[in-house]
């Protein structure tokens, strides 16, 4: 007997909320914060020097943000729609954004990325150990939370004994 459509892994539906999320966390802080300093240049009259020192600054400092931002969104997305059950997205980008921070703080804290020099042709966020810190948090969240929303669907569907 096929199982039924709440208490069955949705993998297409999840990847595609996964896609979604992250396109939208790539595009979101970008427009924000390009979005702020055109404000910025308007309200200050700022002059071409000042704008170009922008553009550099806003090149080097956007990708924390916008990987941060798309991979938040891109798990928030699969353990929405990826899990058997129906849940809710606001709940579920809270708790994610919530344990990524919480992960980033404390693994940031320990200092388990190395340092990195000035003069090196990466981009710092691209090292292999600090990538690893970056990513973890957010995919580990996710894992859980899709896990234990798989099992209370289990559970939930699973015939009760009564003895």
């Amino acid at each position: 007997m096929a199982d039924s459509p709440r208490t069955s892994w949705h993998v297409a539906r999840g990847l595609a909320a996964a896609a979604a999320g992250a396109a939208v966390g790539a595009i979101a802080p970008v427009a924000l914060m390009v979005g702020f300093t055109a404000c910025r240049w308007m309200a200050e009259g700022a002059p071409e020097f000042d704008r170009r020192l922008d553009i550099q600054k806003l090149r080097s400092s956007l990708v924390y943000p916008m990987v941060g931002c798309a991979l938040v969104l891109a798990c928030a997305g699969w353990a929405t729609l990826g899990p058997p059950g129906l849940h809710r997205f606001p709940g579920t980008f809270a708790i994610l954004a919530a344990s990524a921070v919480f992960g980033w703080t404390i693994l940031g804290g320990m200092f388990l990325a190395p340092l990195t020099h000035e003069d090196s042709p990466v981009h710092p966020m691209f090292e292999p150990a600090r990538l690893a810190v970056f990513l973890a948090p957010p995919i580990i969240a996710a894992v859980v939370l899709s896990a234990v929303r798989a099992r209370a669907a289990s559970a939930e569907q699973a015939p009760t004994a009564r003895g």
